[in-house]
């Protein structure tokens, strides 16, 4: 015992544990919701267009974190902080319950059928995610930092778990001609594994094991003892001086450590240029023509190519721990390659129905590795981006997460507009099958 204690250097397995299961509620029922669009689009009055309806939510639902953070001014202290993370768990879960019972409910909007219950849902669930890093990431602060990197990695599976249970439930088959029992000819599409129904319950027990991770992180007296006490103006107040004793000896080491270049004015633009630019791309415009990007070439294509997409987002974001890159043609390059992918999509989604390849195996294994180069490019950049603001800028990330919120509503508000008020996008049914 005394060795694997020395080994793990004092850190307590438990809290690692549940600072991981915490962290995987983070972005878990957004994250959800889009593995499940290509089963939702089949049935609901949206069609095609329901992908912009929910991107547009998610945007909105950033206000919990600015009444939050207005809240915070006024009653600061740990119990509202507390208080929010428990109301905030609570409401997700019984979002993503009720979720799986009324998602297919239709309601008679302005004369025209819409998905009410479901997006007004997705909205109440999308204000946990949204509110998770002005409010998760600062509680585990109070930890020691190795444990924030538990809860990164729980974050990071808040992606991937939600995508590989979407591929083992697999979609709808294409609709096929059956004779009924009455001798007619009928079109039948069979159904996935598992239905959204049991997929969102699933969802939402994951969510509630999240709640009693943060109940016990933040209950246990084994948890309790892993946090980081600081006080304040402690160096200052030692007896005889000791602290400052301690300061003037490391004052030599700490000279010969060089900081980093600090970035000139047009770097630091361009870099939060590029970071609004990606943003508006993969958290507003594309996520929103995605099935117009994918579904020409069939549900299976369109399932992949989120599912995939989604794993590949953590998988580069864990790169960066092994090779971050600094240099300014490196983003460049990272840039060029993932504008180049992006207008390969952009020009596909323009062409639906009809895009490259259509009707072909090559057409719809080249769509879904475009998809998931594009988000693993995406992801490996805007992370690094952020890590370069970090270390050569004293407000570095303060102005990155600004342009990334920007850019994001940007590209939410501009595809809704396209896809639901003018005719750029085209989307396709295709004929019965009993009609051939």
């Amino acid at each position: 015992m005394k060795v694997l204690a020395a080994l793990l250097g004092g850190r307590v397995l438990l809290v690692d544990l549940l600072a991981g299961l915490f962290g995987m509620g983070a972005w878990l029922s957004v994250n959800a919701m889009y593995t499940q669009l290509p089963i939702l689009i089949a049935s609901a009055p949206e069609s095609w267009n329901l992908a912009s309806y929910i991107v547009v939510l998610i945007q909105a639902a950033n206000i919990g974190g600015i009444l939050y953070a207005l809240l915070g001014r006024r009653y600061p202290g740990e119990a509202l902080e507390r208080g929010a993370i428990y109301f905030l768990e609570a409401v997700g879960i019984a979002a993503l319950a009720l979720m799986a019972f009324f998602y297919q409910e239709v309601t008679v909007v302005g004369g025209q059928p819409h998905s009410v219950a479901l997006l007004a849902l997705v909205f109440l669930s999308a204000l946990l995610a949204c509110t998770s890093s002005v409010l998760f990431v600062p509680y585990m602060n109070r930890f020691a930092p190795t444990y924030l990197v538990s809860y990164m990695i729980g974050e990071g599976l808040s992606s991937l778990l939600p995508s590989v249970v979407s591929l083992v439930q697999g979609v709808s088959g294409d609709p096929v001609c059956v004779v009924g029992d009455d001798g007619t000819r009928q079109s039948y599409t069979p159904p996935p594994v598992f239905s959204t129904r049991t997929y969102l319950v699933a969802t939402a027990l994951v969510q509630a094991v999240s709640l009693a991770a943060f109940a016990l992180l933040d209950r246990l007296p084994a948890c309790r003892e892993a946090r980081v006490v600081v006080a304040p103006k402690q160096a200052e107040q030692t007896k005889d001086g000791e602290a400052r004793q301690q300061q003037d000896a490391a004052a030599p080491e700490d000279a010969a450590v060089k900081p980093a270049a600090s970035l000139s004015s047009g770097v630091f633009v361009g870099l939060l240029a590029t970071e609004a630019v990606l943003m508006a791309f993969s958290n507003g415009l594309f996520p929103s023509i995605q099935s117009y990007s994918c579904q020409p070439y069939g549900t299976d294509a369109y399932h992949l190519a989120i599912n995939l997409g989604a794993m590949a987002n953590p998988l580069a974001c864990y790169l960066l721990f092994f090779v971050v890159p600094t240099a300014m043609r490196t983003f460049g390059a990272l840039t060029s390659a993932t504008l180049a992918v992006a207008v390969y999509i952009l020009v596909g989604s323009l062409m639906s129905p009809t895009p490259p390849l259509v009707g072909s195996t090559g057409g719809q294994v080249l769509v879904v590795v475009v998809w998931v180069v594009f988000t693993a490019l995406v992801s490996y950049t805007k992370l690094g981006i952020a890590s370069v603001l970090r270390e050569r800028h004293p407000r570095g990330l303060f102005w990155w997460g600004a342009v990334t919120q920007v850019g994001s509503l940007t590209g939410a508000v501009l595809a809704f507009v396209l896809l639901n008020y003018t005719t750029v996008f085209q989307s396709y049914f295709p004929p019965s099958p009993c009609d051939a």
